[in-house]
């Protein structure tokens, strides 16, 4: 029994080390091991790299988002600065429903984008592409980034429209005097 494991193993090592055992595994950078994705990662790794990007791309433009819109949410939050703005609680109301909705779209967008994306590799994972199938894939991943675009033109359009030529000015003076304000150091008044 010993001879026969030690001929295996004898058998292997020399398989291993020979050039027909270099030949069968081919050449460094060639092909993939098996399980690996198109560029020779295991698919588990690719699809956790593609997460943590997409995990960085989100919480960029979500700060992004928060710089921008974080003047209109913190006016609607504060009674103070509301009364302050003169933007009626009705107003106010009708605002936040709006970007609530907004937000659940959004949310649908991303899901929707995401399934595709996925649609898309593993297409392109086939060991033979259609191609007609990746186009047409390709089509509908332009489709939903558009649709999602479009609806965040209408979202900021509508928001302007949401307010009084006279309240968007009192908007941006509160805005300057919270930056200037944030500039000197001091506290900002409510």
């Amino acid at each position: 029994m010993k001879s026969l494991k030690k001929k295996i193993l004898v058998g292997v090592l020399a398989l291993g080390t020979s050039p027909l055992g270099l030949l069968a595994q081919g050449a460094p950078g060639q092909g993939a091991p098996a399980g690996a994705g198109p560029q020779g990662r295991p698919e588990m790794r690719r699809d956790r790299d593609d997460q943590r990007w997409e995990n960085r791309r989100h919480r960029r433009g979500k700060m992004r988002h928060h710089r921008r819109h974080r003047g209109v949410a913190m006016i609607l939050r504060n009674p103070t600065l509301r009364e302050r703005v003169g933007i009626s609680a009705e107003q106010a109301a009708r605002i936040q429903g709006q970007q609530a909705a907004f937000a659940k779209s959004r949310v649908r967008d991303r899901a929707d984008l995401r399934v595709k994306q996925m649609d898309l590799r593993q297409l392109m994972a086939a060991e033979k592409p259609d191609r007609a199938a990746i186009d047409k894939k390709l089509r509908e991943i332009s489709e939903v980034r558009l649709a999602a675009q479009q609806l965040a033109v209408e979202h900021r359009l509508a928001m302007r429209e949401a307010i009084t030529p006279e309240q968007k000015e009192k908007m941006k003076q509160l805005f300057r005097e919270r930056m200037r304000d944030d500039r000197e150091g001091r506290a900002p008044a409510a």
